[in-house]
């Protein structure tokens, strides 16, 4: 299966009932692109179960493996709205970082490999990982309230090569000089 896969053969059949009975949002009634003024949509389907790593600067109730809705789980909603709260379970804490690390296990060649995708959008959004019930594959869904599509899409094939390809694409950070390690105040 490819990294980010958007074909509709590859999806599951529409509509799927919301994974949150009390917010009719969470369905999924189609997955067109949709390319409006002020809303974008993308869905792309996953291998059933994959590990997913990362989606913002946010403490998981699922531990550092992202909740996709299988083996009992109700899947994840990540919206991207910073906000300045310490210690938030599954909502975010100071900054956005919309990359996400997937492994992958090959049954085949009994090796994992890793890849990595990363939207940059400043727009507020939501990103909506699940797995509907009797379906072959779990899906990602990102819904903007604008911006652009800008993904980047990292092909590992470790998550060591991941994450130094995303250095590459966000630059590194650097040591201040000794003179500007002053007083610094922190929450």
């Amino acid at each position: 299966m490819p990294i980010f896969d958007t074909r509709i053969s590859s999806l599951p059949p529409t509509p799927i009932p919301p994974f949150n009975a009390s917010d009719p949002s969470t369905a999924f009634d189609g997955f067109p692109l949709v390319f409006e003024d002020r809303y974008l949509q993308v869905t792309s389907a996953l291998p059933r179960g994959t590990n997913i790593y990362g989606l913002g600067e946010v403490i998981a109730s699922s531990g550092f493996r992202r909740d996709i809705g299988t083996n009992g789980g109700n899947g994840t909603i990540q919206t991207y709205w910073d906000r300045d709260s310490p210690d938030p379970i599954d909502e975010n804490m100071y900054g956005t970082h919309p990359i996400y690390l997937e492994h992958r296990y090959n049954e085949t060649t009994g090796k994992a490999s890793a890849s990595g995708v990363l939207l940059l959008n400043v727009a507020g959004s939501d990103i909506f990982l699940q797995t509907p019930p009797s379906s072959s594959v779990s899906l990602i869904q990102y819904r903007m309230v604008g911006g652009i599509l800008d993904f980047y899409f990292f092909s590992g094939p470790s998550d060591v090569d991941v994450i130094a390809q995303y250095g590459v694409v966000s630059g590194y950070p650097f040591m201040p000089p000794a003179w500007g390690l002053g007083f610094h105040l922190c929450k």
